[in-house]
C-alpha cells in the first residue's frame, strides 16, 4: 500500500475532519455469535468403529446470532504533525472512512465506512518525522452497521 501521492490509502474521521495516510492496515473482519442449543435430550452420534459403517461426528447443535460485530481496524499511519492533530482517544463515536489507494473498481476508489471510536493510539519509533510526517498506530472499534462502496 502506498503512503503518499494520488494513490495513497487514507483514514478519515468524518466529524473531526482529520485525515491520516495509511502505511498498513489490518481489519479483524466481521463476526457473529453462535449460540449452543444442545440439551440433555439431544441425539448423540452412533458409537462403533466399524470400517464399513458410516462415520458420524459432532452432535452439538447451534443457532446463529442475528447481529454481527463489525470488528476492529488497526492502521499504521502518517500525518503532518505541524498541521493536524493526532486521533483523540477521548472523542465520541463518529463515522470513520477508509479509502483504499489505487482504483480497484471500474468507476473509482473503493472505500468502507462505519461508526467507530479510537481504542488505542501510539507513536512509532525510528523515522518518526520522516518524509511522510509523523508516524503512529491507531486502533478503531467499529460499532453499528458499516457500508462498502466505490467513489
Amino acid at each position: 500500500m502506498t503512503t503518499s501521492g494520488p494513490e495513497a490509502s487514507t483514514l478519515n474521521f468524518v466529524t473531526s475532519s482529520m485525515t491520516l495516510k495509511i502505511r498498513s492496515v489490518e481489519w479483524s473482519g466481521i463476526s457473529r455469535a453462535a449460540y449452543e442449543t444442545t440439551h440433555l435430550a439431544s441425539t448423540a452420534p452412533p458409537s462403533g468403529t466399524s470400517a464399513t459403517a458410516t462415520q458420524a461426528f459432532g452432535g452439538r447443535t447451534y443457532i446463529a446470532g442475528l447481529l454481527s460485530d463489525p470488528g476492529e481496524l488497526t492502521c499504521d499511519v502518517t500525518w503532518d504533525a505541524g498541521t493536524s492533530t493526532y486521533p483523540e482517544i477521548s472523542e465520541p463515536v463518529e463515522v470513520v472512512r477508509l479509502t483504499f489507494g489505487g482504483s480497484y473498481g471500474a468507476s473509482g476508489k473503493d472505500w468502507m465506512a462505519c461508526k467507530g471510536f479510537v481504542t488505542g493510539w501510539s507513536a512509532s519509533t525510528g523515522d518518526q518525522f520522516g518524509s511522510d510526517g509523523a508516524t503512529g498506530s491507531v486502533t478503531i472499534k467499529f460499532t453499528g452497521l458499516g457500508t462498502f462502496g466505490t467513489t
